[in-house]
């Protein structure tokens, strides 16, 4: 039984989730922008991880981080590369609370103004309850869109005891 699956995002992670029904672990690394259809199979393939502790992927569409903030078992999720852009539906985005989400880290690989406004949305409409350690790395953000998601981070994360941010 695999439990713990690092992956390119090129291979064929449909299959791999099918096979593997106890996979808690799941990294999935994306070295450039993604076609639509690519992000669509990955959103298809983490929606059929119903047992997820720890996720490592690009940013996603709309309705995997709608599944995300429903999964019960999510506890450490790390979003890093290139985003969703296009996927995102700012105007129709339903989260409900990372209810068991103690990490959280966001590591956008040089963003664009969408990439960072798209986070925003997400961390703006998001509630992390359990939330004890998140980071931000902002690498080669220009310091205007570093300085707005620290803002939306450190406003959703009041009373956070621990938050990093790193450039």
């Amino acid at each position: 039984m695999l439990r713990r699956c690092d992956v390119d995002v090129d291979c064929d992670l449909q299959s791999i989730v099918r096979c593997c029904t106890v996979l808690d672990s799941l990294h999935i690394q994306a070295i450039s922008q993604l076609a639509a259809s690519r992000y669509s199979r990955l959103s298809d393939a983490i929606r059929s991880c119903n047992r997820l502790v720890t996720l490592c992927c690009p940013p996603l569409d709309s309705t995997a981080w709608e599944y995300l903030s429903n999964l019960p078992t999510l506890v450490k999720l790390d979003i890093h590369g290139h985003g969703a852009d296009h996927l995102l539906d700012q105007d129709n985005l339903n989260l409900a609370p990372f209810v068991n989400v103690t990490s959280f880290t966001f590591r956008p690989a040089a963003p664009t103004f969408v990439t960072v406004a798209n986070m925003i949305t997400v961390l703006q409409r998001s509630e992390f309850p359990s939330l004890k350690e998140s980071k931000l790395c902002v690498g080669d953000t220009p310091w205007a869109q570093a300085e707005q998601l620290f803002r939306a981070l450190s406003q959703k994360l009041a009373g956070l005891g621990q938050l990093i941010a790193t450039g």
